[in-house]
């Protein structure tokens, strides 16, 4: 979270060299051989920018140089600090992850894989100790790597909480990190029904197999804010990539398809259910 932060911090010390040297984003893509979108993601902290690039782009503006040279260094310490980590986080999880608490509303479908901050301590070792293996990455890192997961989890604890509303599959629990033991379904589940009993913004549902659905597509999140001053985005996970969506139209059939599954979802006492019958079938 802390490496979000500064980003956000340098973001907008971009933007203010930018209109204090009165150039348009326009101007600055034109100098810079990009397009102006690029500029309003940097400015937004929607994308981090690297130490060549926005040295050029200080020049442009014509920024004093020991103001300049503050904000090189935080740009080059925050990619050190993505190379170093091991994290091999996109920017577009990076705003995922840094906008999260500040929603009014998280609307998420998960098909196999519980998503951060529904998952128990013990799933996220799990996964961090299979994806980043011994000799290759450092167990501090790894350890940096659970706490950042966990630290998610202040989407329920924030003095104004989102309403995180969450469908998932099944198959979140089948497919679990390492295969599918006993113990590590029991703690999910106990997690699960542990996080529904305690956070009154959380409205979890499954979607069982047997759901009258002519097909479902792939997982998703979309953010909605109170305010005007961030825009809603939908967030989609690919492999080895991750993108962003902020179209209006494309937004709405996001939510759409949302409420499609949603509907054919088991209700919260459904939900609470399926999860109860899954500890008997794992503890008789």
């Amino acid at each position: 979270m802390q490496d979000n932060a500064a980003r956000r911090a340098l973001a907008r010390r971009i933007q203010t060299a930018r209109q204090s040297a009165g150039r348009t984003q326009a101007e600055v893509a034109d100098h810079l051989g990009c397009t102006q979108s690029k500029i309003q993601k940097i400015e937004a902290a929607k994308v981090g920018v690297k130490a060549d690039e926005l040295r050029r782009m200080l020049q442009v503006l014509a920024t004093p140089d020991d103001e300049a040279k503050e904000m090189v260094l935080l740009a080059e310490r925050l990619t050190e600090r993505r190379i170093r980590s091991g994290l091999q986080e996109t920017d577009e999880f990076a705003l995922l992850v840094d906008l999260e608490s500040e929603a009014e509303t998280i609307l998420g479908w998960h098909t196999e894989r519980i998503p951060g901050p529904l998952q128990s301590e013990r799933y996220m070792l799990k996964q961090f100790q299979l994806a980043w293996l011994p000799g290759v990455v450092a167990q501090t890192e790894i350890t940096e790597r659970f706490r950042r997961r966990r630290a998610r989890t202040e989407i329920f604890t924030v003095a104004d909480p989102p309403a995180y509303r969450a469908v998932l599959s099944p198959s979140c629990l089948q497919r679990l990190p390492g295969g599918r033991t006993r113990d590590l379904v029991v703690d999910q589940v106990e997690h699960l029904l542990t996080m529904i009993g305690t956070h009154d913004n959380l409205d979890l549902r499954f979607l069982p197999y047997e759901a009258p659905l002519s097909h479902v597509h792939s997982g998703f999140t979309v953010l909605d804010f109170a305010d005007d001053l961030r825009e809603s985005f939908a967030y989609i996970e690919l492999p080895g990539d991750a993108r962003t969506v902020t179209s209006a139209a494309k937004l709405t059939a996001y939510r759409a398809e949302w409420a499609r599954i949603s509907e054919a979802a088991l209700d919260r006492d459904g939900t609470v259910e399926y999860l109860r019958s899954l500890l008997v079938a794992r503890t008789t």
